[in-house]
């Protein structure tokens, strides 16, 4: 049961393959020109274009032809021999003078076909299961690419957005900084003001400006980091809903339970397993050395010439019997694997150990950074309301003659650093989100799918 289940994971990784090619044929087509992409879209894209996760998919291919090889040798061999010679024979004889000197020229051939079926090779055995374990363990490492490729997707995707809107932020700053330098110079000229007023105000627009050539490089890099994993042209991504950002408070559980789960289910910590379980079979495997192995074997032979004395004799044999191979002495080697085997076991189970640590502590720091994450949304979301309040009334004062027009670019500036800290914030809710779901190998279409229905399709 557990080879059929084995067999239709492999065949699986191989419909994947096709799969993602056939995707990325289909977007290829749009290849050298950009368009817009959202979430899934460059999900699916990297899931037929990135380099990595398709050299992790080839490498899984490769390892799972591991099993039919240690299957095959369990199986019976057939092999056919065939050799003519060409023979030259002379004979004198010393007994008798009247008995003369005879000379052969003769060709002598030998057939043989060879049947051997494995009885009893505890090796191969040992090494059919180790096969079984490393192909497990092939599987679950190409199931963590997947995941890792998914927050690689995420982190990229958001990366753009983010540094979009820090431009937006910049903008905003740089209109109200012309507007302050503009009123300083008005009061300098006026004899109100003072030319220290008009430095200060001009020096920090410089630095705005130099902000902002800093932020459209940033965009430059982020995007080209997005079509390395896509390997797509992007015109424009749709952003996060600025209304329906709906967030399930309950999705995230106790800790306990996460890092229960991860422990079960994490392709990392699952791939460590598969990798001791291999390594406990190559102790088994070192240790056969010393175990007598038995063989079935039946044989069919043909020989024309087998010797001077008959050589015009044709002999046809057939044979059937079991072979045995007792082995008892081989100068240590058997007793120096099997330790060596051992020491590799200890160092996959410290290596387990290590790696359900790593995990567990991962999975708390995930864990932290969606619910701490979530309450900083809620917090920033009140911000951002507080804020559009005060660019509110700052508007209705500024009618009044109470404010200056400065005060009300004050509020929006303010407004405008709430707004793009919210998104952050969102942003690295929804990554967290992501990644203790990879966790627990759990980061797939689906969950992108539900990270992607929160963003604007306009």
């Amino acid at each position: 049961m557990k080879r059929k289940i084995l067999l239709l994971r492999m065949l699986a990784i191989r419909r994947r393959g096709l799969t993602a090619g056939l995707a990325g044929l289909a977007l290829s087509l749009q290849a050298g020109s950009g368009f817009a992409m959202d979430l899934l879209d460059s999900y699916k894209a990297a899931l037929a274009n990135d380099a990595n996760y398709l050299a992790a998919q080839a490498s899984a291919q490769a390892d799972s032809e591991a099993l039919p090889q240690a299957q095959s040798q369990l199986m019976p061999s057939l092999a056919l021999s065939y050799s003519r010679t060409k023979l030259n024979s002379v004979s004198d004889s010393y007994v008798s003078p009247s008995n003369p000197s005879s000379h052969l020229n003769y060709f002598s051939d030998n057939r043989a076909l060879t049947l051997r079926q494995p009885i009893y090779r505890k090796s191969l055995v040992a090494n059919y299961a180790q096969a079984q374990s490393n192909v497990k363990a092939s599987m679950e490492n190409l199931k963590r690419e997947e995941q890792d490729l998914s927050v690689r997707v995420i982190s990229a995707y958001f990366d753009v957005l983010l540094s979009q809107e820090q431009l937006q932020l910049i903008k905003v700053q740089m209109q109200s900084a012309t507007v302050q330098l503009l009123a300083a110079k008005a009061s300098y000229s006026k004899g109100v003001g003072t030319r220290t007023d008009v430095d200060e105000v001009q020096a920090r627009l410089d630095v705005i400006l130099a902000d902002e050539y800093a932020a459209k490089q940033q965009i430059d890099y982020t995007l080209e980091a997005l079509k390395t994993l896509t390997n797509q042209s992007v015109d424009h991504l749709s952003g996060l809903k600025i209304f329906d950002f709906e967030t399930d408070r309950t999705e995230f559980g106790s800790l306990e339970h996460w890092t229960m789960r991860a422990m079960q289910e994490s392709p990392v910590v699952l791939g460590m397993q598969h990798k001791l379980d291999a390594a406990i079979q190559e102790v088994e495997k070192a240790s056969a050395g010393h175990t007598p192995t038995v063989d079935l074997v039946a044989q069919m032979s043909q020989s024309l010439g087998e010797n001077a004395i008959s050589p015009s004799n044709d002999y046809r044999n057939k044979s059937l019997g079991v072979q045995v191979n007792i082995p008892l002495f081989a100068g240590g080697y058997y007793q120096s694997t099997t330790r060596q085997a051992l020491a590799n076991k200890d160092k996959a189970e410290q290596q387990l150990e290590a790696t359900r640590r790593s995990v567990g502590l991962q999975v708390q720091k995930e864990h932290k950074n969606v619910t701490s994450g979530l309450m900083r949304v809620k917090a920033l979301e009140q911000a951002v309301r507080s804020g559009e309040q005060s660019v509110y009334s700052n508007n209705k004062s500024l009618e009044a003659g109470i404010r200056s027009r400065l005060n009300v670019l004050e509020a929006e500036q303010k407004l405008a650093q709430s707004r793009r800290d919210l998104t952050e914030a969102r942003f690295n809710y929804l990554i967290a989100k992501v990644k203790i779901y990879s966790l627990v190998g759990s980061a797939d279409e689906v969950v992108i799918s539900k990270v992607n229905a929160l963003l604007d399709s306009n």
